[in-house]
């Protein structure tokens, strides 16, 4: 007799006569349908109501565990003869992808004969990534977006590479990649897990040869995944790479300005007010009280209102560029300016790893784990006692009605040490 379940107003059975595949799909839809019949029929509000998801969310992915635990090889070593093709996965922005890039150097480095497919969330990251390593396959992959035949459909051909080796950063850790791993049947799996971590790790079991994340570096616990791979990492620098055609934009741009001083700011991050100080156009004011300069404003093309409303007023001589350069024409440009001053973002990284004079300015970030790494990176921030609050075990910046981090950064606190290094 065919076990039956009836969700939604759907029968469906398991036939243990059909593939590991079909059956596997089955009890995910199963699993899937009941997960969303229960959250969609929960009709208390406010808090109570995120508890009793987050608890059914908890439950769903211990359903999926004993899948796992029932559909997965776990072998306690990996067999290198037998890895012919890697998958891994690499959902990150643009600062934690320059940092990850060591790791698939490595990789590579130590693959060559390897056929290696790597997951990305958007197109902007393919192109990095593409620029820097033209061997690998690279694939944006997006099945949270994606109707479910048309993710099933997305696994079904993923399934049919036969995936020997499957490499997930922390970022990438979502409920279809875990799925992915399952129905591909992908037989050695590694991971960063949040072991110890409150409120993390749901999906630490999926990995059979897990990596903890521990309190250090991203690069580091990053090039941790090379270990059961028994690889010692020989490139541990962050890379981004520019070609003569990117530098030739920026000389062409940069020799309009017959200026001393040409100072790159990034006013605004991506990421949000949390990340962003404030100050900038007083930062730039005070500098040309000093220095015969030119203010390069950059960020991306919906940060460029944003940027000219707070420099409208200025009496300082700047160019507002956001969005008007590639991300690559933009880092050649900062890369031939004098000085880069910005937030804790991915251009901060940018020029941090190709050697400009790096300020960066930190607020609720950690730069234990995400500090820029570069010959000539100065970091400012205020030692506070509730700072770093965007961290691994908490984000409590979400609820912060201050931001003392960066409102108590002053112009004159970033100006002291502008004037040190232009003095070098």
């Amino acid at each position: 007799m065919k076990p039956t379940f009836i969700v939604k107003n759907q029968t469906i059975s398991i036939d243990y006569k059909q593939s590991k595949a079909e059956i596997i799909k089955t009890l995910i839809n199963i699993n899937s349908l009941c997960l969303n019949n229960l959250c969609n029929n929960i009709k208390v509000m406010g808090s109570f109501s995120k508890y009793i998801i987050n608890k059914l969310e908890y439950l769903n992915a211990q359903l999926i565990r004993i899948m796992c635990s029932f559909f997965l090889k776990h072998p306690k070593s990996i067999d290198k003869t037998q890895v012919k093709r890697i998958l891994i996965i690499s959902y990150l922005g643009i600062g934690n992808s320059i940092i990850f890039m060591p790791f698939i150097k490595n990789l590579i480095h130590f693959y060559r004969e390897t056929e290696i497919t790597i997951f990305v969330n958007n197109g902007l990251l393919a192109e990095i990534i593409n620029k820097n390593f033209d061997t690998l396959d690279v694939v944006i992959a997006q099945p949270d977006k994606m109707k479910l035949i048309e993710r099933w459909n997305f696994f079904y051909q993923q399934r049919k590479k036969h995936y020997d080796l499957f490499i997930c950063n922390f970022l990438g850790i979502k409920k279809n990649m875990v799925l992915l791993a399952l129905f591909c049947g992908i037989k050695y799996r590694i991971g960063h897990v949040f072991k110890g971590i409150k409120g993390k790790g749901k999906f630490d079991f999926l990995f059979n040869f897990p990596i903890p994340i521990e309190k250090k570096h991203e690069l580091k616990f990053n090039l941790d995944l090379l270990a059961p791979l028994q690889i010692k990492p020989i490139y541990t620098e962050p890379i981004f790479k520019i070609n003569d055609y990117d530098f030739d934009v920026a000389v062409n741009f940069l020799k309009q300005y017959k200026i001393n001083f040409k100072f790159v700011l990034q006013v605004y991050s991506s990421q949000g007010p949390h990340k962003s100080w404030r100050q900038y156009k007083d930062l730039a004011e005070r500098i040309a009280q000093d220095y015969d300069a030119i203010f390069i404003l950059v960020g991306s093309a919906n940060e460029f209102d944003y940027i000219e409303n707070i420099f409208a007023n200025s009496k300082v001589n700047y160019v507002n560029i956001a969005g008007k350069y590639s991300l690559f024409e933009t880092a050649a440009i900062i890369e031939k300016s004098h000085l880069y001053i910005g937030n804790d973002s991915g251009l901060s990284h940018i020029s941090a790893c190709r050697g400009q004079k790096t300020i960066s300015i930190f607020g609720m970030s950690d730069p234990q784990r995400v500090q820029q790494i570069g010959k000539q990176v100065y970091i400012i921030r205020k030692n506070l006692q509730c700072s770093p609050c965007d961290t691994l075990i908490s984000q409590n910046y979400k609820t912060c009605p201050h931001k003392n981090c960066l409102v108590t950064i002053t112009p004159e606190n970033v100006m002291k040490l502008i004037n040190e290094l232009i003095k070098k």
